[in-house]
């Protein structure tokens, strides 16, 4: 016999809602999702919130660099603006990068409420994230754990 219970509800440590907070990138992690065609590398970022006890993290993206692509959109658009979609980035470097963040409030279909990241601005002088082409002519990202 295996038994189930609900779990109990966990009150998460919220963030400033709608406020800009410091904060600092201290983490980018990567997954591989299965379920996902095409390209199945994912990527979030981790964040040390000023105020807050718990770190925080970014929603899982897809590790592509395209146009219309959240990571570039919502991420590198902004900390790195002269950055394009054609380009090889190591977002190891944005590591200790000191910025702000803004989050806001969202609501589930089943009426739970939840923070979302909704703007994102560096503080911090922007490291340069393009990975410059090797001697062979051919693009080498400089970190082994983010192959994009």
């Amino acid at each position: 016999m295996v038994i189930v219970r609900p779990s109990e509800p966990i009150d998460y440590e919220r963030v400033k809602n709608e406020e800009w907070v410091n904060s600092k990138i201290t983490e980018v992690q990567t997954r591989v999702n299965a379920q996902r065609e095409g390209n199945p590398q994912e990527v979030r970022f981790v964040f040390e919130i000023e105020g807050c006890e718990y770190k925080h993290y970014s929603r899982w993206m897809t590790a592509v660099m395209a146009e219309k692509a959240n990571l570039y959109v919502k991420y590198i658009q902004k900390l790195a603006p002269k950055i394009t979609p054609d380009k090889i980035v190591d977002l190891q470097r944005l590591v200790g990068l000191k910025l702000q963040t803004m989050w806001q409030m969202n609501k589930s279909k089943n009426g739970k409420e939840y923070q979302n990241l909704a703007m994102i601005r560096a503080v911090d002088t922007i490291p340069d994230l393009e990975v410059k082409e090797s001697g062979g002519g051919e693009h080498e990202p400089e970190s082994k754990d983010l192959p994009f």
